[in-house]
């Protein structure tokens, strides 16, 4: 019998990947806090500013999962395209 793995090698991977950028990330950010190079202070304003960014990027994620089943199917009908015209090409070659 088979076992079905319920999460891919790519998934954990990419897991992976995304671990060790926040993990260096947050020794970026207390070795900034511990030297004192803080440029700018969280105030009302920046806390804000991130928030608007977080949002924008949620509507733009949004509007572009619910065309991901569309999309899916965009590489096969360019390969066909592109394959298409490679015939022609070699049709119309003398």
């Amino acid at each position: 019998m088979k076992v079905e793995h319920f999460i891919s090698v790519n998934y954990l991977h990419l897991l992976l990947k995304a671990t060790i950028i926040l993990v260096a990330l947050i020794i970026l950010k207390f070795g900034i806090d511990y030297l004192n190079l803080d440029v700018v202070s969280a105030g009302p304003i920046i806390t804000a500013f991130v928030a608007g960014v977080i949002f924008t990027i949620a509507i733009i994620f949004t509007g572009t999962l619910t065309d991901y089943k569309e999309s899916e199917k965009i590489p096969g009908e360019l390969a066909a395209s592109i394959k298409a015209l490679t015939r022609i090409v070699k049709l119309l070659k003398v």
